[in-house]
């Protein structure tokens, strides 16, 4: 199923009409969704299976960029930006970016608190 997500996103980012940022925000946004799903499938394959839930939620959270985009862009602040490719462009880069960003420090978080345990 992310498979068809990540072509859909490269495919959309190669025809869209949208501005150069937004474009570049959409493709970088498959591009992590193909790292996060990639290292998820490689790591279970090799049976390491507490990396691979901890790809699966990265992937997950980059799956649900869609999501928030069109959450940031109907009803968050950033929905009166102006002018409107400026918007995009930020929402673009914020719907991924962001919340990948928060999951990393929590999971970082995780391990310190069980590394401090031992």
């Amino acid at each position: 199923m992310q498979s068809a997500g990540i072509t859909g996103a490269l495919g959309l980012s190669l025809t869209t009409t949208f501005h150069f940022g937004v474009v570049n925000g959409i493709r970088f946004l498959a591009l992590a969704w193909l790292v996060t799903t990639g290292v998820a499938y490689y790591t279970i394959r090799r049976g390491l299976v507490a990396p691979h839930k901890e790809w699966m939620i990265r992937s997950y959270v980059v799956t649900f960029a869609f999501i928030t985009f069109r959450f940031l862009q109907d009803y968050s602040p950033l929905s009166r930006v102006r002018p409107e490719g400026d918007r995009d462009t930020t929402i673009a880069w914020a719907c991924w970016v962001l919340p990948l960003a928060v999951t990393e420090m929590i999971v970082q978080w995780k391990r310190i608190r069980v590394a401090m345990k031992h």
